[in-house]
């Protein structure tokens, strides 16, 4: 069948890694169906609403950029930009159902704000039935949670969609206590199992651990991973931690020279592609993460595919996946709890099986076992769409 992907969240000229996942989930749909990616974004330096396509992993993506809005009178600025986000989404839609005559059986949401808008309308003119997958984690209760405001339009949005497929039992736990009564299945994020296959490269000499995320400290706490490095310096000199980022790196850098280990004990690496984040993860003993909350980060499946053990707070998502066959759980701010995780691997205290790691990894993640599961609640939608 033809499935639309409306993306909030989308690979971009702006953002060339946003919703990287998104795209990843495209790609296991389409190994069984046909797929189109419709995302719109606004861009600075264009005048003129413009679109750019392309095909990759037998994924077609179309782009839609708008002239982004610089008024700086609040409530112009806003009418003005759903306008254009309106127009630019007619603009897309108008060229994949018309020109390149998609036309879809039912529409895939990705991140509910602001595309679902879009899904809705095409539900009520043209009967398309929508699903969406959530990934933000702003409807946990935590400092990051939307608004009420943003809370109500959006359990509006999911009620009206046929499924949800949260990326966790936690989040659809979560969107429950809000009151969101839509029929789920949860789809974790999905990881190609083709490019995550390289050999471990362990360095027998030092022991590795690597941390890839948006460094948001508020969300990923950095600064208490640094710490905890510091005081790991202090007793064993034979490890390197590594923290590879597409966000800002200058107040972690700044913060680890004030601690006197930057470069000796901690690096960091901007923006990478997948092939090159899957070599990193291959030489590295651990994946670390130090979240104070998360659904369930894409890195620790990518990490698992390639058989490497995971560090992580024990929050949200993530234990329903890591656990002690795969790796090692501590309370979130907890950095004594860290630095005992970290030396267990630097002193050489526990083992993992590589090979079971991977072997769950193939199970949950892997482009077969998530396209499978998407492709399986299409047919539900579209046979109740039916009848």
């Amino acid at each position: 069948m033809n499935s639309l992907f409306l993306n909030s969240w989308y690979p971009n000229k702006n953002n060339p890694t946003l919703g990287n996942f998104v795209q990843k989930h495209a790609e296991a749909a389409a190994k069984f169906n046909s797929v189109w990616c419709l995302s719109i974004f606004s861009d600075a330096e264009s005048k003129a609403f413009y679109s750019v396509n392309s095909t990759e992993n037998q994924v077609h993506s179309t782009l839609v950029y708008y002239p982004k809005v610089t008024s700086k009178f609040p409530i112009y600025s806003h009418f003005l930009k759903l306008y254009r986000y309106w127009k630019a989404f007619k603009l897309g839609w108008n060229e994949i159902r018309t020109k390149n005559q998609f036309s879809p059986d039912l529409v895939h949401v990705n991140v509910v704000f602001p595309i679902a808008f879009c899904a809705l309308f095409l539900k009520w003119k043209y009967k398309i039935p929508y699903v969406f997958t959530e990934h933000a984690t702003g409807y946990h209760e935590n400092s990051n949670q939307f608004s009420k405001t943003q809370l109500k339009i959006a359990k509006l949005l999911m009620h009206r969609a046929a499924h949800m497929l949260p990326v966790s039992e936690d989040l659809e736990n979560s969107l429950r206590k809000l009151g969101v009564k839509t029929p789920s299945t949860v789809v974790s994020n999905v990881v190609n199992e083709t490019i995550f296959s390289i050999p471990l490269q362990f360095d027998t000499e030092k022991t590795k651990f690597i941390h890839i995320s948006t460094a948001n400290d508020g969300h990923k706490n950095v600064s208490g991973m640094i710490r905890t490095v510091q005081k790991l310096s202090q007793k064993y000199v034979n490890f390197q931690f590594k923290i590879i980022s597409d966000g800002d790196l200058k107040p972690h850098i700044e913060f680890a020279k004030e601690l006197g280990i930057f470069e000796t004990f901690v690096q960091f690496e901007s923006t990478k592609s997948t092939l090159e984040i899957a070599e990193e993860i291959s030489k590295s003993n651990a994946l670390v993460l130090f979240s104070n909350y998360e659904n369930f980060p894409c890195v620790i499946a990518e990490a698992m595919m390639l058989g490497v053990p995971i560090i992580s707070t024990n929050v949200n998502g993530i234990p329903e996946h890591v656990s002690s066959m795969n790796g090692i759980l501590i309370p979130k701010q907890d950095e004594e709890a860290l630095l005992e995780a970290l030396l267990q691997f630097v002193e050489k205290k526990t083992t993992f099986s590589h090979t079971e790691i991977q072997k769950y990894a193939l199970s949950q993640f892997s482009y077969a076992a998530v396209g499978r599961k998407l492709n399986e609640v299409y047919h539900e939608v579209i046979r109740n769409h039916a009848s």
